[in-house]
């Protein structure tokens, strides 16, 4: 992300041209005499670094929130043949970022591809008896802060390869394919 020394502000449709009019005035003027100014009154919040926001608590750390559940589900110990399933991960991120939060493209796009994993959560449970049945698993996950560097799938990923007890039972050899909505990432293995 990119600092800048100078507040910068988005102004809706009715307020940009109003704004510019009246910078027009002042340039029509000189810069002299009877102006029109803006008064800024936004919260600029995240002063320095980041871990000075958060120990001001002006801001909140991103991640750990990274959501994942599997059908069939995991068996209580690794060690079950259930549990080395090949594994079909459907991934979705929960967030998005723009220069302007209030303007993001796509803003409501990460909601929307949560809602897609939702209902396909909602299927599998109304199904639970052809579930049992598959021959690969399933694993859905909701993921925060892939806009920043893909950090949910990356620390993901290494709570795999760590065999992290927040994964137990995933095992990275056994995923065949995954897919990220939104076409930001869609990779699989022969």
């Amino acid at each position: 992300m990119e600092a800048f020394d100078f507040p910068i502000l988005l102004l809706d449709n009715v307020t940009a041209p109003a704004a510019a009019h009246r910078a027009a005035h002042n340039a029509q003027q000189g810069y002299s005499g009877v102006l029109h100014y803006a008064h800024v009154e936004a919260e600029m919040s995240a002063r320095g670094n980041s871990s000075s926001c958060i120990n001001q608590d002006t801001c909140q750390p991103l991640g750990g929130h990274t959501i994942w559940g599997a059908a069939p589900p995991l068996a209580p110990t690794a060690a079950s043949t259930a549990s080395q399933l090949p594994i079909i991960m459907l991934l979705a991120p929960v967030d998005s970022t723009a220069f302007f939060k209030s303007d993001t493209v796509g803003a409501e796009s990460a909601m929307g591809s949560l809602i897609a994993l939702l209902a396909v959560a909602d299927i599998l449970g109304n199904n639970s008896a052809a579930v049992a049945t598959y021959s690969k698993r399933l694993v859905l996950t909701a993921l925060m802060g892939e806009p920043w560097g893909f950090m949910g799938s990356k620390r993901l990923l290494w709570e795999m390869y760590n065999q992290a007890d927040t994964t137990r039972g995933l095992d990275v050899e056994n995923i065949q394919q995954a897919s990220l909505s939104n076409s930001l990432m869609r990779c699989s293995s022969s």
